[in-house]
């Protein structure tokens, strides 16, 4: 039987060597790219990018002390916050707001000025191959070879998971806000399918960052969900006819990973645990990136990075047993977390992060499983 010829966008006629590839250039694979960029570890790295490099409009809400990861590169820094309308103090964390184009423009320019670092767009990734230390990679430009390939490209689609809770949110950004700066969160609600919670931010200068959540029971598609998030828009004063707002969904726990034979490391962004744990997740990325790169230009090996700690974990959990029992007594419990909880305790709830069983929290939780 005669044996089909290579797709001609992946005939290899030139061998690559490198130490490291990267495959995708978004937040995961520029962090982990700029890492192993450094100049004192003298890595050859090629970066390749299926689509055309696009600026990531993402913006990233990032409970933490300050000197935290990527919170060092925070435009804006709130040191209260509005906790389901009553203000308070944060005397250790800060709430940062990062804008994920300008991590996504540094790392690139780091990447330029590295001689031993090259970028490529529009490449067509073929079959990865090999063992670890020694991996190979179809590509269009030809066959890569190197110590290590990290694959940072998304998961399937059905990251959520058929039966499962989910976080259904709509979110857009108004300009020319008259409202003063801050970060706030509205007191948790039952709705029709599920509990909902309002957040926004106003950014010095008038931009504000508006979003409506719901905790979502199975085969719930978050009708309403978009109205609340217009009608937020409109109490800021903007038209909700002429916001785009974007969809997303998440699920509300990490879904089982199936496995992998491949050689080739996956270092996607982590999914799992409550909405606002999503900037806690990319500072935990960037922290794994610099030690793993070091780590690598010393050994030779490199690691996966870890999913969503045991906090973030245990905080979905906790909120999805909550919700087993239904969207009432959901509600009035998240409520009591915002309203009676320490709000810094509250804060690392939410965002999944070490502390949030310090303070009133314990007791709280304690005291409504009793």
């Amino acid at each position: 039987m005669p044996v089909s010829p290579p797709a001609p966008d992946l005939i290899a006629p030139h061998t690559f060597e490198a130490d490291a590839v990267v495959i995708g250039a978004g937040a995961a694979g520029l962090a982990i790219a700029s890492a192993l960029a450094h100049p004192a570890r003298r890595l050859r790295l090629i970066v390749l990018e299926p689509r055309a490099i696009t600026p990531n409009p993402r913006r990233w809400l990032i409970a933490a002390e300050p000197g935290h990861g990527l919170t060092d590169m925070a435009d804006a820094r709130f040191d209260t916050v509005d906790l389901a309308g009553r203000r308070h103090p944060l005397l250790r964390a800060r709430i940062h707001h990062v804008r994920a184009g300008l991590v996504q423009q540094r790392a690139l320019e780091r990447l330029a000025d590295s001689p031993l670092a090259q970028v490529e767009e529009g490449v067509t990734i073929g079959e990865i191959g090999g063992k670890p230390g020694a991996v190979t990679v179809e590509t269009s430009l030809g066959r890569l070879r190197a110590r290590a390939v990290i694959d940072t490209r998304p998961g399937p689609a059905g990251a959520v998971v058929s039966g499962s809770w989910t976080q259904i949110a709509y979110a857009g950004v108004l300009e020319n806000v008259d409202a003063a700066p801050g970060f706030s969160l509205t007191r948790p609600f039952a709705d029709r399918a599920g509990v909902g919670l309002d957040q926004v931010m106003v950014l010095p200068g008038g931009e504000a960052l508006i979003e409506a959540v719901r905790f979502a029971p199975p085969g719930e598609k978050g009708t309403g969900v978009e109205m609340r998030a217009a009608a937020l828009a409109a109490s800021l004063g903007a038209d909700p006819q002429t916001v785009e707002l974007r969809r997303l969904v998440m699920p509300l726990t990490e879904p089982a990973s199936p496995g992998s034979s491949s050689p080739a490391i996956e270092a996607r962004a982590g999914i799992g645990g409550l909405r606002f744990s999503v900037g806690t997740a990319a500072v935990r990325l960037a922290r794994w990136a610099d030690g793993a790169a070091a780590r690598f230009a010393e050994t030779g090996r490199i690691s996966a990075p870890p999913g969503p700690p045991a906090q973030a974990r245990a905080a979905a959990a906790l909120a999805l047993s909550r919700l087993g029992q239904g969207p009432e007594a959901a509600s009035a419990w998240l409520a009591a977390v915002l309203e009676e909880a320490d709000p810094e305790a509250a804060l690392r709830f939410l965002a999944g992060t070490p502390g949030w069983r310090d303070g009133r929290l314990a007791f709280i939780r304690a005291r409504r499983t009793a």
